[in-house]
């Protein structure tokens, strides 16, 4: 009975350090895609926050025009860039990825 509540104890415990191991891991790459995403929101917050001041600024429609193709300009190197990121993210094999993208602005095809 003593073998049995011992072999149970490290087949336990061996359960709950490979999950917290495993947790490690998925923690890593849950920071690494949050990071990515804050600062690709943030690019794109700053080129819509450009765009404003410019279009504020503007006193003809020539100058809005000008705004709106400069500001899409920036948002489509921006998107080519997110989805260059999202390329090398599934080039990399040994990565336990899912192939469904949430819906989001970042993740265009």
């Amino acid at each position: 009975m003593k073998s049995f509540n011992l072999f149970l104890i490290i087949v336990i415990g061996m359960l709950i350090s490979s999950s917290i191991m495993a947790a490690a891991d998925q923690d890593a790459d849950f920071t690494n895609e949050r990071d990515r995403e804050s600062a690709n929101i943030k690019q794109r917050i700053q080129i819509l926050e450009e765009r404003l001041n410019c279009v504020q600024k503007g006193k003809d429609f020539e100058a809005l025009k000008s705004c709106n193709k400069a500001a899409d300009n920036k948002l489509d190197a921006l998107d080519a860039k997110v989805k260059a990121q999202n390329a090398d993210q599934r080039a990399v094999p040994d990565k336990k990825q899912s192939n469904a993208q949430p819906n989001h602005p970042d993740n265009k095809q």
